[in-house]
């Protein structure tokens, strides 16, 4: 089963395979979702619900330990240290995908 992973991270292609994951870009709409979402955030006008809450917390613990799997000296992976620090993956997005954090 191949796991496709959506990301903003800038690639040639259309679609990546890396360590076992495919990467394509997120559609027109996606990031109209998360772009109004971070507007928001950065405005203090978002409204997070508990749900949410518990999608984002769901969502960043499988990725700790699929992100534990992975060699720490390779720059994806070390632009992916940085990023699991500071961000909230988009609310919409986690809300329509609820299938991927089960």
């Amino acid at each position: 089963m191949n796991i496709v992973v959506k990301t903003t991270l800038q690639f040639k292609a259309k679609k990546i395979y890396i360590f076992g994951y495919y990467y394509e870009e997120n559609s027109p709409e996606e990031i109209k979702d998360f772009v109004v979402e971070m507007d928001e955030r950065l405005n203090g006008t978002w409204k997070e619900t508990e749900q949410d809450l518990l999608l984002q917390k769901k969502f960043w613990s499988i990725f700790q330990k699929n992100f534990e799997k992975l060699p720490v000296n390779d720059p994806i992976v070390a632009q992916m240290i940085y990023v699991k620090k500071l961000a909230k993956y988009s609310t919409k997005f986690l809300r329509d995908n609820q299938n991927w954090i089960q």
